[in-house]
């Protein structure tokens, strides 16, 4: 059996993470790191004082789009570097952005605290309250393994796969990685039909597809039961079965209206369609620039964590 040669080293240069290129060598299966940097010379990085280095991301880039070494290796390497100038200045980043998407929300706070200019509500109250948020998201301590594992569990005891199968219903998902961890986004997509999987008020298991509307049972808080409603269908006649999560979020980003549901989040509610998406993985989604503190993933994958945690005295 192939020994599986796990990563030991890592470094950091300006937050970007480079693995030994001697390991990335061995990982690769070559003899030897001359044999491997002459092979693949575009991928080795050079630094005064040293040993050859290969990119992180670019390590990555090679398993995704090699099918041979995708299926020998089967998983990524994914190292978190997190400072606060660094979030600090993705957060600026943001606000042109966030502007377009929420504009008037920011308009009527600023009004609200008493502000003429948005741009100076945002100096003085917006910005500096993210920040702050972001400082408690430094410290905070979550365990990410038994988080996913809770999240799968949840997601098998809220569907039948019999009746999405009846109906041609495909569950979907996608990870996504930020600053807060790691988590799942599941949803039911079929044709003219992509409807997130809510953990509550949603009797999932009992869903059907009359002459293409998605009928849920609902719970209804005045009936104090759960009803069954018509959730229509997408007019567009997507079927968006045939396409991952990403694919069909860039498309519903593009093509269809989103109200701010308030905090980080925007909603996307039209016949067939339902569901909630981060405000800055729509922003980083438009602009992949800035795309590098967020990773979504197709599907679910299983993921090793080593934590390190420099306390904040230091």
């Amino acid at each position: 059996m192939e020994k599986n040669y796990l990563f030991k080293s890592r470094v950091i240069i300006e937050n970007k993470v480079f693995l030994l290129a001697e390991d990335v060598a061995k990982k690769f299966g070559y003899d030897s790191l001359e044999i491997f940097a002459n092979s693949r010379p575009e991928l080795i990085v050079e630094k005064n004082g040293l040993p050859k280095l290969v990119e992180e991301t670019k390590y990555n880039n090679i398993i995704l789009n090699d099918v041979e070494i995708s299926d020998r290796i089967k998983h990524l390497e994914y190292t978190r570097v997190d400072t606060l100038r660094s979030r600090a200045e993705t957060l600026r980043s943001f606000y042109p952005l966030k502007f377009m998407l929420a504009g008037g929300t920011l308009e009527r706070k600023a009004y609200d605290a008493g502000y003429e200019s948005v741009e100076k509500y945002i100096n003085d109250v917006d910005y500096p309250k993210e920040l702050e948020e972001e400082k408690e998201n430094m410290v905070r301590k979550a365990d990410l393994i038994s988080s996913m594992e809770d999240a799968k569990k949840k997601i098998n005891d809220l569907v039948d796969y019999d009746i999405l199968k009846k109906y041609n219903i495909r569950l979907t998902q996608y990870i996504h990685i930020n600053e807060y961890g790691v988590h799942i986004e599941s949803f039911l997509a079929g044709k003219g039909i992509f409807f997130a999987l809510y953990d509550s008020d949603y009797a999932f298991d009992e869903l059907k597809v009359i002459v293409g509307d998605l009928i849920i049972p609902t719970y209804d808080e005045y009936e104090d039961s759960f009803i069954e409603k018509n959730y229509g269908q997408d007019i567009s006649d997507r079927d968006y079965s045939q396409f991952s999560c990403i694919e069909n979020l860039l498309y519903l980003i593009l093509h269809k209206e989103f109200e701010d549901a308030g905090g980080d989040l925007m909603y996307c509610q039209c016949p067939g369609i339902d569901f909630y998406i981060s405000q800055k993985e729509m922003i980083k989604m438009l602009s992949p620039s800035q795309y590098s503190n967020i990773i979504l993933v197709d599907g679910v994958e299983d993921f090793d964590f080593a934590k390190y945690i420099t306390p904040i005295d230091d």
